[in-house]
């Protein structure tokens, strides 16, 4: 099932993106460090790599953390999306509706590795003063749970201005149903992030940015009253 299920994930977010035209492409690395993290070492290290790309309204989104855990070394956790664009308008709140595909997948546990499948709608709104806000409804089916859920996710980035320095106001939040986890209880994980261009301050804009991510995961992996709430320091250089 899983390796079936990756196969036509890959397959379909490739041909998303086959044909190379009027293609954009985003790339980013961060590094992050916090402290009170739940379940495992409180400290840990992070560095992430986010990719995104499209054409004419499909799009591929990815990226993959990399952690250094004191309790179990190396851990590695990444997700994939594919959105194809089935409509859209060309006036009104709503700029696109597609179909979404997804997978979830990580090195831990370590016996069983977890991964979770998804498939539903994406909407990107035009919203004043966004460079894009994207809400999506997936059904969700966690590898090790009998029962699929649903999983909600608005997702945002927005540049603002602020006493001459450039920042940007970014993140998302997963909203997932109790019957997507073995505990049965609602679990809402948000990171959003708070980003000044640092680079701005050596005459090259939009490259390099410092800040801070904030964690708030409620009910962990579904579990009751285990509540993460926590600052990362950040770095990230966008290309």
């Amino acid at each position: 099932m899983r390796m079936k299920y990756l196969v036509f994930v890959l397959t379909m977010l490739l041909s998303l993106t086959a044909s190379a035209g009027d293609m954009w492409s985003a790339t980013d690395v961060q590094l992050l460090h916090g402290h009170g993290y739940k379940f495992g070492s409180s400290s840990r290290s992070t560095m992430t790599i986010e990719h995104a790309q499209g054409k004419d309204g499909d799009d591929v989104y990815m990226f993959v953390d990399l952690t250094d855990r004191a309790d179990v070394g190396s851990e590695a956790y990444g997700e994939i999306y594919g959105q194809k664009s089935l409509w859209q308008p060309e006036h009104g709140l709503i700029s696109n509706v597609s179909l979404s595909l997804g997978l979830n997948a990580g090195s831990e546990p370590e016996k069983d590795p977890f991964a979770a499948y998804l498939a539903g709608m994406s909407f990107d709104f035009r919203l004043p003063g966004f460079d894009f806000f994207q809400f999506d409804i997936h059904a969700y089916k966690d590898d090790s749970v009998h029962t699929t859920g649903w999983q909600f996710t608005p997702v945002w980035e927005m540049p603002f201005r602020l006493g001459g320095l450039n920042f940007r106001f970014r993140g998302f939040s997963d909203v997932l149903t109790p019957n997507t986890n073995s505990s049965h209880n609602w679990s809402i994980l948000a990171q959003p992030q708070l980003l000044l261009d640092i680079g701005q301050l050596a005459g090259k804009e939009k490259h390099v940015y410092a800040g801070v991510e904030y964690q708030y995961w409620h009910n962990k992996f579904g579990v009751s009253g285990v509540n993460e709430h926590l600052p990362n320091l950040m770095l990230m250089y966008a290309f």
